[in-house]
């Protein structure tokens, strides 16, 4: 089981001392400044490194929290980690612009205090649960266990996926031992260990002959190390990726109809069995009203292979569509406008800005250029990015190119290409009628980094594609220039 961090002000110690004497009372492990850094360590590091780990973040949300500087650092950390925030209200307060934005739509519980017995406070404990993975067992060494969302995918050559279940798994080429076979001399019969705890990993070294290594590091026997998607896993000559497949929150229903149009949408025939039970697998109720059994997702599945994925796509909460050309002629005009901001005075920048966190009409095509601006000028790399995808994700077609083209290019990211996160934003914008993202599509096609599922999808791309208007390719290389050249200086 993985553990929460919680976020506070110091001038609500209390709160917080409570909050954690009754997680840790429920057997969910925190973590919590200054008591869990060690003595003389940096604070900034080891933060971080606690950010980068835990399952969730705990917001205690208060004036003197939006005064903090540490408080609003950590949840966008958080947040950019891809790490669930859960905000405890713990006084009445208004939202000021940064944590209306970073918040989004996350569901704030308000409480009068953190009593143990409350509605609330038991609400609380069932969204930290879930995140944690507090509802699933941890499998002994003998037992099967169930489909965690962690993978490993080979580098180079044939690919390959191995996935990785709840609790332990072995590597190594001997088949009546090791979940993860390896054929190559190079490894050895038990080689090491992938431990999967909720969403916490440990990688191992067991009887290695010839190296395990994380990221280039190589480690000692029986030494132990947390690694997170995205990380580089070597065994002997054997390379692999970490990858998450994300998990779903579910809350109501209309959560899980969106969960099974994304992850079955293409698919011409129901899923088998152990399809099924590794989607299930990816499930995390936050609701205990929204809470099914595997059977009854398996019947909800049956429903949509049997009604029409039509039916499902209407009651889902985010359906891709492609957008009329009234909706893209008012985008076009609003860019027209914001986009010489990017390359204007102080004064333009504090208009982008606040075009950017307008709480009353927050645009996100300033979103988008207020996140590249945060990037090139090197202010926080980090946020910027998290701000171009907010962008992407609220259906922005620029922002979702550019921050495919991102992952593609590798720039601004530590680590490995995410093939999956190229192709996803790709589509979804081409979908949209996104000139741009819709010749990226039938490239990718065409250099085989995308196989579609229907063997007429390239011709149905080529069909749709009607050519980039030299206007919009010029800004899109302007923008990608600014980010290749802040990628080259940033070190």
């Amino acid at each position: 089981m993985g553990y929460a961090f919680i976020s506070y002000s110091s001038k609500n110690q209390s709160a917080a001392d409570a909050l954690k004497e009754l997680l840790n009372g429920k057997g969910i492990d925190t973590w919590m400044a200054p008591g869990d850094i060690p003595a003389g360590s940096s604070y900034m590091k080891e933060i971080n490194h606690a950010l980068k780990d835990c399952s969730c973040l705990i917001l205690l949300l208060s004036n003197a929290a939006q005064r903090s500087e540490w408080v609003i650092k950590e949840v966008e950390r958080a947040i950019n980690y891809h790490k669930p925030v859960i905000p405890v209200q713990i006084e009445d307060v208004m939202l000021n612009d940064e944590f209306e934005f970073v918040l989004g739509s996350c569901q704030v519980v308000a409480v009068q205090k953190i009593d143990r017995d409350s509605d609330e406070t038991k609400k609380i404990l069932n969204s930290v649960s879930a995140a944690v993975g507090a509802r699933r067992d941890a499998p002994s060494e003998d037992e099967g266990g169930r489909a965690s969302s962690f993978r490993l995918e080979s580098v180079g050559g044939k690919k390959t996926s191995y996935a990785l279940k709840d609790g332990l798994n072995i590597v190594g080429r001997d088949s009546r031992k090791a979940s993860v076979v390896l054929s190559s001399n190079y490894v050895s019969l038990i080689h090491a260990s992938i431990t999967v705890s909720g969403r916490t990993c440990t990688l191992r070294n067991i009887n290695a002959s010839n190296g395990t290594f994380l990221n280039r590091y190589r480690l000692s026997a029986e030494e132990e190390r947390t690694i997170a998607p995205g990380d580089v896993v070597k065994f002997g000559d054997e390379e692999f990726i970490f990858q998450e497949t994300k998990p779903y929150f579910i809350s109501d229903d209309a959560d899980l109809c969106d969960a099974i149009l994304k992850t079955f949408g293409n698919f011409p025939d129901i899923p088998d069995e152990k399809q099924i039970d590794e989607f299930y697998g990816r499930l995390i109720f936050t609701d205990e009203k929204a809470a099914r059994s595997k059977e009854e997702v398996f019947s909800e599945i049956e429903i949509y292979f049997d009604e029409g994925k039509s039916r499902l796509a209407s009651e889902t909460k985010s359906t891709v569509s492609a957008k009329d050309a009234e909706t893209r002629k008012r985008e076009d005009a609003a860019f027209d406008t914001l986009y010489p901001l990017l390359y204007g005075s102080r004064e333009d920048l504090a208009k982008l800005r606040k075009a950017a966190f307008d709480k009353d009409n927050v645009q996100t095509d300033a979103l988008f250029l207020f996140g590249i601006h945060m990037i090139v000028s090197g202010k926080d790399r980090s946020y910027g990015l998290s701000l171009v995808k907010k962008a992407a994700m609220s259906r922005n077609d620029r922002a979702a190119y550019i921050f495919a083209w991102l992952n593609e290019t590798c720039l601004m990211f530590d680590t490995p290409f995410n093939g999956n996160n190229c192709r996803e934003y790709y589509f979804e914008s081409a979908e949209r009628g996104y000139q741009p993202s819709i010749l990226k599509m039938i490239e990718m096609i065409r250099s085989g980094y995308y196989c579609p599922d229907d063997y007429e999808e390239q011709a149905r791309w080529e069909a749709e594609f009607s050519g980039i208007d030299e206007k919009e390719k010029n800004r899109l290389d302007s923008i990608k220039g600014l980010l290749t050249e802040a990628a080259e200086n940033k070190e």
